[in-house]
Parts: C-alpha cells; sequence; structure tokens
C-alpha cells in the first residue's frame, strides 16, 4: 500500500493488477511513501488510518479474476522470481508467500499438475479477492485491460500529471499464451458456477 500526504491519496495494491508496476512508478516521481505492507487491503488501511486520511483518494487495480487465476497458476508453476523456494519471501519472515501459496506451489510441482488439475484440486470454490473487501469505498478503480489509459485518468483526479507511459516492471515470464487457452472444456462448468458470481 501507498500513501501520500501531501497529494492526499491512497494506492491499494490488488495482487496480479499491475499493481507493481504502479507501485514504482508512484514512489519514484511522487512524495510518497510505503505503510501496512504490500498487498493490504483496505479495511486494513482503515483500521489505522487517521479522520483526515480516511478522506484520501482511495484507488486500487482490478483485472479479470479469469486472467488473474491463470497468472496464480504461471507464477507458481514457474516459480516466479524464486520466490516460492526462497525462505526470505515467506510471510512468517516479512515476506508475502503465505502456507497457502507453498502448499499450492508444492501441489503443482508433486504432481506436475497441469492448470486443470490446478484449478480442480485448488481453486474449486467460489472466487473472491482482496478488491471484495472495500471496493465500493474506492475513489477510483483502474481496470488491467485499460493499465495506461485508467492510470493516466487516477493521476488527472489526483491532480498531477502522467510522467510517462507505465513501464511493465514484474511480467509473469511463464505465462506465453492467452489466458482463455488455458480453460479447457472440462472445467467449464465449474468456472461458470465459481466465477459467475464475481
Amino acid at each position: 500500500m501507498v500513501i501520500s500526504h501531501e497529494l492526499k491519496f491512497v494506492f491499494i495494491e490488488i495482487p496480479h493488477t499491475g499493481s507493481h508496476s504502479i507501485t514504482q512508478e508512484l514512489l519514484e516521481h511522487f512524495p510518497c511513501e510505503r505503510i501496512i505492507r504490500k498487498h493490504a487491503n483496505l479495511s486494513q488501511f482503515f483500521g489505522q488510518a487517521s479522520k483526515d486520511e480516511r478522506k484520501y483518494f482511495k484507488f486500487a487495480t482490478v483485472r479479470n479474476p479469469l486472467d488473474t487465476t491463470v497468472t496464480d497458476y504461471c507464477k507458481l508453476e514457474g516459480n516466479h522470481k524464486g520466490q516460492y523456494t526462497n525462505p526470505n519471501a515467506l510471510l512468517s519472515n516479512g515476506g508475502h508467500v503465505t502456507q497457502a501459496h507453498l502448499d499450492q506451489f508444492n501441489f503443482i510441482h508433486d504432481n506436475n499438475a497441469s492448470f486443470s488439475d490446478f484449478m480442480r484440486k485448488v481453486r474449486n470454490k467460489i472466487y473472491h479477492n482482496w478488491f471484495l473487501l472495500g471496493a465500493e469505498r474506492m475513489d477510483f478503480v483502474i481496470r488491467f485491460e485499460n493499465l495506461q489509459e485508467n492510470y493516466k485518468k487516477a493521476l488527472n483526479k489526483i491532480g498531477v500529471k502522467l510522467p510517462r507511459e507505465l513501464p511493465h516492471v514484474n511480467p509473469t515470464k511463464k505465462k506465453r499464451k492467452h489466458y482463455t487457452e488455458f480453460y479447457t472444456e472440462d472445467i467449464r462448468d465449474m468456472i461458470v458456477s465459481n466465477y459467475g458470481p464475481f
């Protein structure tokens, strides 16, 4: 999470939505700082914010959950940046990798699990994400599918200009085909049932 007291904004980092690129840009070009932790949600912010900070312009990113889930799988399957085998990345050591992440990583690697296997075993429940915890309290939402344009709009609402095009700083290297190609017919009904409500 990033806050600027001078510009009076809070940026909530939702995983796999381009938030890493935005955070890097905000920290590099504007008077702001990290607070709480990466991927903290809006409820956590409100739990520690002052009355004035609660009035700050709040924005976040969101992405099509079918695309996000493919990214989740590819990051786990490819051990993105070695984070799932790095003890320093563990939540218990101050990082962001939870035991649930490790369990998913181990399931994929111990079973050579395909995306369909992953969906049937690990992601077989109703879909939700951090965005649901405070979506109605956001002042602006950047859609991943329109990342550049929406990021520029968010900056305009804050009252600052876009210093440069938003670079892509944390790509998922293992993901080489369009996310729709991962969803095979054998898991279609489950996906409709579990992702439809979101």
